[in-house]
């Protein structure tokens, strides 16, 4: 059995784009190539990585054609091909910045056996100033940030990137990847690891690299349609999650992603420019039934562990954007706005 898979899904990236990452691997060192293999599963194009490309490399490759399933029916389905002892996810555009990354991996494998294992990354993005308005304006120049660093408020759950799992862990408590989610899935399907998870590491020390994607859906023409549609799958991702645990007995954890859901919502409806009422009706509608569902729950929820919850997501936004001033609170801007939305 192999000691680790990593699991790469492929849509059109060519040759030249999995390069990077095949060649990533390729350089580490302090490992046996026997120990790990790379599974890459093309997702029902006609874009296939030629056989030559994949030769080159001295470690295994196995590569499947499937059907159309998406990015996370298409996770899935590695997961169902996978056989080794723990697995990891990699983006076919992304790579690992260390020759250690493996070995790094391996010696936690060996030595603190784990459910999930959690360390920080480095994205590729581009420098951004803000206009007159408080909205980010690109400035053509990469730049490389440390995210996911553990802090006060815990481990990274909303990416991927650097984290390994243990297949069994995976297996035993059903954990899968939403398919209705075509965005925030990593957050959903991260947040059931940690939740459920009896071991969970954290390795303080970067070692993969998010690259920058001009056609990644992450970096939309236009970014207050893209924030809409974003946060109707944030919404989703959210609901999935609380439901997941309330069905598992975990109702009090099920507490903080009611917070979560609820005040983001206030606030993004405040932040959010609205550029299409139609679309942005539609999704103050979803807010409003994910309301009504859980107001209950919510209000029972003890003020100090809201006012934290509070706390991080206005931190969020201030980093995100220019501070702004609500007009409305929020219990009136419930009762203003979402209560007539409710039927």
């Amino acid at each position: 059995m192999k000691k680790l898979q990593i699991l790469v899904p492929q849509y059109k990236e060519t040759d030249e784009k999995l390069q990077n990452l095949l060649d990533s691997i390729e350089l580490q060192q302090g490992v046996n190539f026997d120990d790990f293999e790379v599974l890459i599963m093309n997702d029902g194009t006609d874009i296939y990585l030629s056989q030559d490309f994949l030769n080159y490399y001295t470690y295994n490759i196995q590569y499947y054609k499937n059907k159309h399933l998406g990015i996370s029916g298409t996770r899935n389905s590695l997961m169902k091909k996978a056989t080794a002892e723990y697995i990891m996810f990699c983006d076919s555009d992304d790579m690992f910045i260390s020759s250690l990354a493996l070995y790094t991996i391996f010696q936690e494998m060996q030595q603190h056996p784990f459910d999930l294992l959690i360390a920080p990354f480095m994205e590729e993005t581009k420098a951004y100033t803000l206009d007159n308005k408080g909205n980010r304006v690109i400035i053509d120049k990469f730049i490389y940030i440390e995210k996911g660093v553990k802090d006060k408020d815990g481990v990274d759950s909303t990416f991927i990137h650097g984290k390994v799992y243990n297949r069994n862990f995976l297996e035993k408590n059903n954990i899968q990847w939403r398919t209705e989610l075509k965005c925030n899935e990593d957050s959903h399907f991260n947040s059931l690891c940690i939740n459920l998870a009896q071991k969970v590491l954290y390795v303080p020390k970067p070692y993969y690299l998010y690259k920058w994607n001009e056609g990644s859906v992450t970096k939309p023409e236009n970014v207050q349609n893209y924030r809409i549609t974003t946060y109707q799958y944030f919404f989703w991702s959210e609901d999935f999650i609380i439901q997941d645990l309330i069905d598992r007995g975990l109702s009090d954890r099920a507490r903080k992603y009611i917070a979560i859901l609820i005040y983001d919502g206030y606030y993004f409806f405040h932040y959010i420019e609205n550029t299409d009422q139609e679309r942005y009706d539609y999704l103050k509608s979803i807010y409003a039934g994910l309301y009504k569902k859980y107001v209950d729950t919510f209000n029972s929820i003890p003020i100090d562990e809201l006012n934290k919850t509070i706390d991080q997501i206005k931190l969020k936004y201030t980093y995100r954007q220019a501070p702004k001033t609500i007009d409305l609170d929020f219990s009136t801007w419930i009762e203003k706005e979402i209560l007539p939305c409710i039927q």
